[in-house]
């Protein structure tokens, strides 16, 4: 059966605008989904990722996470 997986990066606990993705995959089906956000930071920020599996139920298993922060010049 068909099922949308989520991912969405938060930042303070908050939904980054625009980083959440979405892909329609099926059962035991490995997959690639990327999002992507350029938010600015402060010392102390945190951030989170998480996903979802809209479908009726199973997991999710993470093969790979990467996971890239970058500091701009001010």
């Amino acid at each position: 059966a068909d099922r949308d997986i989520r991912a969405a990066i938060y930042k303070n606990g908050v939904i980054v605008a625009s980083s959440e993705s979405i892909l329609t995959t099926t059962t035991a089906t490995k997959r690639q989904l990327r999002t992507f956000c350029s938010v600015p930071c402060e010392t102390n920020d945190y951030f989170e990722v998480y996903l979802k599996n809209d479908g009726a139920s199973g997991d999710v298993t993470i093969y790979s996470l990467k996971l890239t922060v970058q500091a701009g010049l001010g």
